[in-house]
């Protein structure tokens, strides 16, 4: 009787041809109230959307299904006849919760902004004749004395690497600090030393 209540719900039919489906299969000595009843479930039935039967599963399925199954588990099995490292012992590694959100590396500006943007390429100097003057490189520098990346200056990768070479012989000539930011008037002591 159920999987004829599942195959008329399935396939949505009307409720007249439910009554018929289910008078057919019954013998006629059946209660009328036990039939009023099971229309009543079918027309129920009737209204809720079918269940969806479950496509086939090729490899990258299974996996898929298996990777939901893992996560409702809170701990990762272990494999049998398997080495483990020492870090797969760790809280992280051990526990099915969902992959953190790994950052995009981030990289420079699009070429045609980049060019807008980069005062070397607009006013047509090379940053490596910047290379004694300290004023302009520290611009491009952390308090620590780190070159700044692309994605920060906004200069043309020609120019970021111009620059970058500039600040490294910068450094090596002993025009600004190696592991630190040059002072703001770096520029006029530089001069008044010379």
């Amino acid at each position: 009787m159920f999987s004829i209540l599942r195959n008329v719900a399935c396939r949505r039919t009307t409720f007249a041809t439910a009554r018929r489906a289910l008078a057919s299969t019954h013998t006629p000595a059946t209660n009328p109230e036990t039939l009023d009843q099971l229309a009543n479930v079918l027309k129920e039935e009737g209204t809720r959307q079918p269940t969806p039967t479950k496509p086939k599963t090729f490899a990258a399925g299974a996996s898929r299904d298996r990777r939901r199954e893992q996560q409702l588990t809170k701990w990762k099995p272990f494999t049998p006849n398997r080495l483990l490292r020492p870090h797969e012992f760790t809280y992280k590694t051990r526990i099915n919760g969902p992959r953190k959100f790994t950052r995009r590396p981030a990289v420079g500006p699009a070429p045609n902004i980049a060019r807008y943007s980069d005062i070397f390429h607009q006013l047509n100097i090379d940053p490596l004749s910047q290379a004694q003057n300290p004023a302009i490189l520290r611009e491009f520098m952390s308090e620590m004395g780190k070159i700044y990346s692309r994605n920060i200056t906004g200069l043309t990768s020609k120019s970021q690497r111009r620059i970058g070479k500039a600040i490294r012989r910068a450094k090596m000539m002993g025009v600004i600090p190696i592991l630190s930011k040059p002072p703001k008037d770096a520029y006029t002591t530089y001069y008044k030393r010379t």
